[in-house]
């Protein structure tokens, strides 16, 4: 089965498509997430907001849409929601810690001048590097000194040693260096320097807390940590939390990405309580954040691939970046996210019925598409159950459907499950259910917020998200609609009250606007609104 292609006119040249040109004709690529001009993307580096508009940089190969010799692509918004391709800002050099690839890191404002401080990758082994910007973040020069950390600490056995959280803190630069110790689990290391560029080992910020050690485990934490990032979270009612970030990794298999939350201070962090960044597993992952000059604390991803490495080469592309949230904690000291309001800037017209009760059976038809932003309220009596069914065929042979249960028992929360087993009729596509349980109030009230872009599902339930991929392979797959069960999972579900508060949907404009080039020139781009 060969997923379907959207039209377009036939080639006038003998010349086979370009990777681009291929791209553009994927109908499974994403058309208002953040996405490389064609070729490969994994890590989202380097986020930071710089005179009012925001940067993304990102691990890219714009030879090819497989993990190699990676380069550092750049993307610019004013907004969040409208996206410009900038000049690429990191090339491997001929020689040197950075020849097989520029890894991932971060962007710091060194007294004025940008930096970027990243992984340089040579001969298996990665080591921290420097690169200065020019004021507009378009040209960007390794230091001649990389690696500015020449070694991993003395007497240690490491599982990995890459990636970077770097910040200021009592007039002195601090580094987070992603590890894991061999024998303990995941690590997050500590660093000290004066410039950026002669660091001092302080020792480990935290090593090993793991609570299980089964691989399956979604609470698994790893071998090794990657993709560290530390920041503290104020809310309200006076709730406060210190959150150091991660990526779970285990014998080179990327796994998920969790969450500390405990309390950072001197050299150490005291881990309290972990938890799952996102219900989507592995097609989440190497989250990093910043806080931008409104205050927020924004967190964005990457959204991996689940089609087999084969057909992204076939279609010249692979791998996306999530949405923009916003990261907030609660006053039970949960993490809360949600889109950025920006991305509301992209909807077209809402659609939507009026409130209702369903009764097992009813089916309430939404906007069809396959590039939506819906919005539910929905109360569940214990033992109820509502189903929300995307990518729908009109013959449902394929389909996706987000189910919520609110079990018979007295906890107030809700089970979340995305089943996949009807996606896509292609073969070796991964459709595992991605599940998890969000809390509700005692009425079984939940919000929900389905952001879905051709392949990329981003949902969010009562603030804990769910990020999946799906691919049909038919391109009348349209069909989206509310479905109470005629059988409920529990036997008091034909008892229990379903009720829609809200049900609306919109769709969504493209984020990008014009042709889309793999070595992007300079352009000059509007600046923030005023």
């Amino acid at each position: 089965m060969i997923p379907f292609m959207e039209s377009s006119p036939p080639s006038t040249s003998a010349e086979p498509p370009s990777l681009t040109e291929l791209a553009a004709r994927d109908g499974h690529r994403p058309r208002f997430h953040v996405v490389a001009p064609a070729g490969w993307l994994n890590d989202p580096n380097g986020l930071g907001q710089v005179d009012g508009r925001y940067h993304v940089f990102y691990q890219y190969n714009p030879h090819d849409a497989v993990h190699d010799r990676i380069h550092w692509g750049h993307a610019s918004s004013a907004d969040l929601a409208t996206w410009t391709d900038e000049p690429v800002a990191l090339v491997p050099g001929d020689d040197g810690p950075d020849r097989d690839g520029c890894w991932s890191g971060v962007l710091v404002d060194d007294g004025g001048t940008p930096t970027l401080v990243y992984s340089g990758h040579r001969d298996g082994r990665e080591l921290p590097c420097v690169a200065v910007g020019s004021p507009d973040l378009r040209t960007w020069h390794p230091d001649a000194a990389n690696p500015v950390i020449p070694a991993t600490p003395d007497g240690m056995t490491l599982t990995g040693f890459r990636d970077h959280c770097v910040w200021r803190e009592g007039g002195l630069w601090r580094q987070l260096i992603g590890s894991g110790v061999a024998g303990q689990g995941g690590a997050a290391l500590l660093y000290e320097s004066k410039d950026l560029r002669s660091w001092r080992y302080l020792g480990p910020l935290v090593v090993g807390a793991a609570p299980s050690v089964d691989p399956s485990d979604p609470l698994w934490t790893g071998t090794m940590w990657e993709c560290v990032d530390l920041f503290r979270l104020r809310g309200v009612a006076g709730a406060r939390a210190d959150v150091l970030l991660f990526s779970a990794c285990g014998d080179g298999d990327l796994h998920h990405a969790l969450a500390w939350t405990g309390t950072y201070a001197a050299d150490g962090f005291v881990p309290e309580r972990l938890h799952r960044f996102d219900l989507g597993g592995r097609e989440f992952y190497a989250p990093q954040s910043f806080r931008d000059e409104q205050g927020r604390r924004l967190v964005i991803g990457w959204v991996q691939e689940a089609r087999p490495s084969e057909v992204s080469v076939a279609n010249g592309w692979a791998g996306a970046l999530s949405l923009p949230r916003e990261v907030t904690i609660g006053p039970s000291g949960s993490l809360f996210q949600a889109p950025v309001a920006e991305i509301a800037s992209l909807r077209g017209d809402p659609v939507g019925p009026p409130a209702q009760s369903l009764e097992p059976g009813d089916v309430v038809t939404l906007l069809s598409g396959d590039q939506l932003d819906l919005e539910l309220a929905v109360r569940l009596e214990r033992g109820a159950r509502i189903d929300l069914v995307l990518r729908a065929t009109p013959d449902g042979v394929e389909h996706t459907v987000l189910h919520l249960l609110r079990p018979p028992g007295a906890l107030a929360e809700i089970r979340v499950v995305l089943d996949r087993s009807r996606s896509s009729l292609q073969p070796d596509v991964d459709t595992t259910e991605r599940s998890g349980v969000v809390p509700a109030d005692e009425d079984g009230i939940v919000s929900v917020r389905v952001l879905l872009d051709h392949s990329v599902i981003e949902v969010f339930v009562a603030g804990v998200p769910l990020t999946a991929r799906v691919y049909p392979t038919r391109s009348d797959a349209l069909g989206v609609a509310l479905e109470r069960p005629r059988t409920d999972d529990s036997a008091a579900g034909t008892a229990s009250r379903v009720m829609v508060d809200r049900a609306v949907a919109w769709p969504m404009r493209d984020a990008w606007s014009g042709p889309r080039d793999l070595w992007p020139a300079a352009v000059d781009h509007p600046g923030p609104p005023a």
